[in-house]
């Protein structure tokens, strides 16, 4: 609970104690009825607060943005409180009572959704699946690494259906930068889902053409950083481990069984480590309330041909595919979807072709 001091220049007291909020358990939201109560109850020596905000894990500081505030220092203080320094962008004249209605609001739209964390979220299936899981009424928070304003556009997008959406900058590699999604995802609630689809192919050619670079990099992106968050979720979802559990949808690739000669054997091989990681983690967590599935999408027309440098790879391999037609991120979409909803509830280690018959 986050206790806002309007008339101390912005100070902010994060108290460590959950004693005066009834935390509901089902989606991680919070109770309205004891949060008025709350109101009432504060102890004496926070007495003089005229104003309060909620915050999860380290503070929620999309909220504290709404108030016009921006942290700039933090400090733990002898009472088990952390003093939070703000500075204050403008100077809102907020009641208690007003400061209730955002907080109120962000309970009541935040609860019964749920808040699933999608790599790789600002272009091709990771858009897709994000404006798909909106129209589902989830949650949706973004990452990605360098095109800031492609992943702004997908949250627009987002919220022009009036559901949530976050984009946070980071690399899936980075277990600093995964713990930071995560910790960012939680600000909306429980995550109960991962769609792992960040991924990369950098090349196009044998492998024996390929740069040692090349190879480290598309290794690390497409199994390093799937085994990364796949492991934060498992620690946050894990009923074993205090979580609500949830579901996992890794986007493997047909190229995991069909090898990709001459074209990106590297590739193939990651997402071969993708398959055996579903099937391996699956059965880790199946009694831990976490189910654990793949899609293997085959040939998509995203921009992962062109950033390798073929950019007319589509219509020189369209021939291959059984169906005629490549593949568009809509049509991947749907099957994440289901892999992570109710209905494939009896799901898990599955890898779900989605390839038009390749």
């Amino acid at each position: 609970m986050l206790l806002l001091r309007e008339a101390d220049a912005g100070e902010v007291l994060t108290l460590q104690r959950a004693a005066y909020i009834t935390e509901a358990q089902a989606h991680g939201g919070f109770d309205l009825p004891p949060l008025r109560q709350s109101l009432a109850e504060l102890p004496a020596e926070l007495a003089d607060l005229d104003a309060f905000a909620l915050g999860g894990r380290d503070g929620n500081l999309r909220l504290y943005a709404q108030l016009g505030y921006t942290e700039t220092a933090r400090q733990p203080t002898a009472a088990g409180y952390s003093l939070v320094h703000l500075s204050k962008e403008r100077t809102p004249s907020h009641s208690r009572a007003a400061i209730g209605h955002l907080l109120e609001d962000h309970c009541m739209t935040s609860s019964p959704r749920p808040v699933t964390v999608i790599t790789g979220g600002g272009r091709g299936i990771g858009a897709a699946t994000a404006l798909h899981l909106a129209s589902l009424g989830h949650t949706v928070v973004l990452s990605y690494l360098e095109d800031q304003a492609a992943a702004e556009r997908v949250v627009a997008a987002v919220r022009a259906t009036d559901a949530r959406a976050l984009a946070v900058p980071g690399d899936v590699a980075d277990p600093d930068a995964v713990d930071a999604l995560f910790a960012a995802a939680a600000a909306f609630g429980a995550v109960t889902g991962l769609v792992n689809n960040a991924g990369l192919t950098a090349h196009v050619g044998e492998l024996a053409d390929t740069p040692v670079g090349v190879i480290r990099q598309v290794v690390e992106v497409n199994l390093l950083g799937t085994l990364l968050c796949a492991r934060r979720a498992a620690q946050v979802m894990s009923t074993n481990r205090g979580g609500p559990g949830g579901a996992i949808v890794n986007v493997s690739s047909a190229a995991a069984t069909l090898g990709s000669a001459h074209e990106y054997v590297h590739y193939a091989a990651a997402k071969a480590g993708v398959e055996a990681l579903t099937v391996g983690l699956a059965k880790e967590l199946a009694n831990q309330g976490v189910r654990v599935n793949a899609v293997a999408p085959g040939i998509v027309r995203t921009g992962i041909h062109a950033a390798a440098g073929d950019s007319d790879r589509l219509e020189r391999v369209r021939a291959r595919i059984p169906m005629g037609r490549v593949g568009e991120p809509e049509d991947i979409a749907p099957a994440i979807a289901w892999l992570l909803g109710p209905e494939a509830g009896y799901v898990t280690g599955a890898s779900l072709r989605v390839a038009g018959g390749l």
